[in-house]
């Protein structure tokens, strides 16, 4: 589901491509479904899976995971899962979501590779996974469904993100503005280099390869806009190391089928084994097998 980066209008945003309709008519912020936010319970507000939807209605807020459902409704489909496992996942999805959820103890045999859940959100996690054991689903589409969950929380973490990260580009800074933006330019890139290098370790030179590949693969409007968009406070978005895991993600995510991860490595092994000099120069085809074997074992 994480696409390429949309061009922008003045003073757009970086969105990806696939990313679903999710806002309601009145201008209110629909909350991702990534059990990231910890729970908070306020009466009278509607709350999503415990995230109060502050001057959101009860109405909007039922539009809003109606609006949902279908969008999960649709990618389910593409990947070719039967009905009544996608229908079983609405069912739970529609009747929880704007509940709170009580302590839940996990009554299932799911293996959760690859996925990380706070504490504060397993409760929520448990009830799915104990509700889509009951009805037997397999491994597998419970392994998209939570794979489905993560990327909407991405794709509406960017956008959140950069809706009030982002203030102008340089074009639009007066010089004294300007001043401030490069005077702190390098320490700004130095210090996100720092925080990835902590973060990915061994892998931070061959992540860098890949995001560089991809910045170089976008348009030239989104390109330039990348390189320009200054943050609030005078930081280059470029130079956020939030910014640079993002397009980490859309070059090794893009376009990954949940629902046939066997299929995608055993296509990529093939060509590490019969054009091997093409596979050992793609540093995204390696990082993107990478990512897959994580996927599959949680390595």
């Amino acid at each position: 589901m994480m696409g390429d980066l949309i061009p922008f209008e003045s003073g757009g945003e970086l969105a990806p491509l696939s990313a679903p309709d999710l806002q309601p008519a009145d201008a209110w912020q629909v909350p991702a479904p990534d059990f990231i936010t910890e729970h908070q319970y306020s009466e009278g507000t509607p709350t999503f899976f415990g995230v109060p939807l502050d001057g959101a209605s009860m109405q909007q807020a039922e539009h809003a995971v109606s609006q949902m459902a279908t969008v999960f409704e649709r990618d389910m489909a593409q990947y070719r899962f039967d009905g009544w496992l996608v229908d079983a996942a609405i069912n739970w999805f529609k009747s929880n979501a704007l509940l709170p959820i009580g302590p839940t103890s996990p009554n299932h045999n799911y293996r959760l590779h690859g996925f990380r859940f706070p504490a504060s959100d397993r409760d929520a996690v448990n009830s799915f996974l104990n509700h889509m054991a009951r009805v037997n689903a397999p491994q597998r589409f419970v392994q998209a469904c939570l794979w489905w969950i993560n990327q909407l929380g991405q794709q509406q973490q960017t956008q959140q993100h950069q809706q009030h990260q982002h203030a102008a580009t340089l074009d639009d800074l007066t010089d004294a503005e300007f001043a401030i933006v490069q005077k702190r330019a390098e320490r700004d890139l130095e210090n996100g280099k720092a925080i990835l290098r902590q973060k990915w370790g061994s892998q931070y030179t061959q992540r860098m390869k890949v995001v560089q590949a991809h910045i170089a693969n976008l348009p030239a409007v989104q390109r330039e806009f990348l390189e320009t968009a200054v943050c609030q406070g005078g930081m280059l978005l470029a130079n956020a190391p939030e910014t640079i895991e993002r397009l980490y993600a859309e070059a090794i995510n893009k376009s990954i089928n949940p629902g046939n991860l066997a299929g995608e490595i055993a296509a990529i092994e093939q060509v590490m084994k019969t054009d091997r000099k093409r596979y050992n120069s793609d540093v995204v085809l390696q990082e993107r097998l990478r990512a897959l074997y994580s996927m599959r074992d949680g390595n």
